[in-house]
């Protein structure tokens, strides 16, 4: 799991977690890896 996000990447952290199914928290990194495979 990464700490540092660049702006662009936040925003997309951001976006996932808007779209995710109630991911919220340390979950979304869990979340940001299940969306990317797909």
């Amino acid at each position: 799991m990464r700490s540092n996000f660049s702006r662009r990447e936040y925003k997309r952290y951001i976006s996932y977690e808007r779209q995710s199914l109630g991911c919220k928290g340390l979950k979304i990194a869990m979340c940001l890896e299940k969306l990317e495979q797909n």
